[in-house]
């Protein structure tokens, strides 16, 4: 029974075995064939099977030399980087060690363009062949000095335009030694300097006003000083302003010979004072001045304001010439005698309708005249501007400015040592232009042929990095 049973299985496994071989294509009756069969397919199998073991081995070495390649490619990179760096860093260091001497080079350049200016206006700081003297270093060195003195927002630069200024104005006599003419200049330019402080005016402006100030009123260039003193102390201690006073100077110099500078001040700084613009300051003392200075020549009805006020056109015109301010004064004494009604009309008759009533309110206002007529005669004016100068050193902003100037005029200094070198060079570099210039216009057609080619060769690197980006 055992052997029955076990023969079941084995035909029951021997069933399984050939159903799974005809599903796979054998048959179990055709050993032969099924045997040959699975060899070729094993053989077939085994071909495809080393055919794509050996595309593996290709794409391994493919993969193997792009390896190769991207490290190769990123040690450039790192090299590129490496030498890029280096070259930065070479850079920086140069512009670094190059910065100071540019500076130096910079601030000698401007000094020098300065100095231009005064070796124009000066005579004697360039000899007959332009070159100069040794009075032009002479100079550059006193007014490198005196700006280190005085606070300016250039230093040396803005002291030489005031010489400069100075010198145009002739405010040093040529016929004078060339110390005097030198300590005049220089003098000039400090006082320069100081009153555009007192009056917070441009230097180089106020240099010109004063130059102009001190011919129409012939000052003498060492009593300069006195006449910023009297202008800054008038306007410290009165309702005009500096500019303005200084503008109604300028106005009045068609009588300058009659006022000295002090009373000149003081009655346009009254005008001003009483509320009048600059010009109409000025033409109202220039017409006073100017009517009462030929008073036996006037109209009829000037000379009834004369018999109204009892004056003598006579004798005002010959008192004119001797104290033009004093008989000024005293014809306002006589207006201010007469009945309050009556005082308008005597200042028309004497001085027409259009300075009449600028006339009456000067008269009606005499005190404030003589008050600053006292301002200007005292000695109390003198040392204003100095004073006001050392106030405004005492502050930290002046100090970094004259700090600012010392560092300046040293690298000035430095930089004039390079001049000659740096001319040198800037002459070689000018004959090359010079050829290369004549060279181009002696070979028109092969330059523009160059160019051509230049400029094809650039639009084609163009063209190909962007079609690389």
């Amino acid at each position: 029974q055992r052997l029955e049973e076990r023969q079941k299985k084995l035909q029951q496994q021997t069933a399984l075995v050939r159903a799974e071989l005809y599903r796979a294509g054998i048959s179990a009756k055709d050993d032969a064939g099924a045997t040959a069969r699975l060899a070729r397919e094993t053989s077939r199998y085994n071909q495809e099977l080393s055919k794509q073991e050996a595309r593996l081995k290709r794409l391994g070495e493919a993969q193997r030399r792009m390896n190769v390649a991207r490290a190769s490619y990123a040690r450039s990179l790192e090299v590129r980087d490496r030498i890029a760096g280096a070259g930065a860093t070479t850079t920086a260091a140069g512009l670094a060690m190059g910065t100071p001497v540019m500076a130096a080079v910079k601030s000698y350049t401007s000094m020098e363009d300065a100095m231009k200016g005064v070796a124009k206006q000066v005579n004697g700081l360039r000899d007959d062949n332009g070159n100069r003297t040794a009075r032009f270093y002479e100079m550059q060195d006193a007014i490198k000095a005196a700006s280190e003195q005085l606070p300016m927002e250039n230093g040396a630069v803005d002291f030489a335009a005031l010489v400069e200024g100075g010198a145009r104005m002739n405010v040093a006599n040529p016929d004078d030694s060339w110390e005097d003419q030198k300590r005049d200049l220089l003098a000039f330019a400090s006082t320069a300097a100081k009153a555009a402080t007192a009056f917070e005016l441009p230097a180089d402006e106020l240099s010109e006003s004063l130059g102009k100030i001190a011919q129409l009123y012939k000052i003498p260039t060492r009593n300069i000083e006195q006449l910023g003193d009297a202008l800054n102390y008038l306007d410290d201690n009165a309702m005009s302003k500096g500019a303005d006073i200084i503008d109604v100077m300028q106005r009045l110099g068609g009588v300058a010979d009659r006022l000295d500078y002090r009373k000149a001040a003081a009655l346009g700084s009254t005008f001003l004072t009483l509320g009048a613009a600059p010009e109409v300051a000025a033409s109202a003392a220039n017409a006073m001045v100017r009517e009462l200075s030929i008073a036996t020549m006037q109209s009829k009805s000037f000379f009834e304001g004369m018999n109204l006020l009892k004056l003598n056109p006579e004798v005002i015109e010959k008192q004119m010439t001797k104290d033009a301010m004093g008989t000024i004064q005293r014809v306002l004494e006589k207006v201010n005698a007469l009945p309050q009604d009556k005082r308008l009309s005597a200042m028309t008759m004497l001085f027409g309708k259009e300075f009449g009533d600028d006339a009456a309110k000067l008269a009606n206002n005499l005190p404030e005249l003589q008050r600053q007529l006292k301002l200007t005669a005292g000695n109390d004016a003198l040392g204003s501007m100095q004073k006001e100068s050392d106030i405004n050193k005492d502050s930290l902003s002046a100090q970094w400015l004259l700090v600012k100037t010392g560092a300046q005029n040293t690298f000035s200094s430095l930089g004039e040592t390079l001049r000659q070198p740096l001319m040198d060079i800037l002459y070689m570099v000018k004959s090359v232009t010079g050829a290369s210039r004549r060279w181009v216009e002696a070979n028109p057609e092969l330059t523009g042929t160059l160019m051509k080619v230049a400029a094809v060769v650039a639009a084609v690197t163009v063209g190909l990095g962007t079609l690389a980006v």
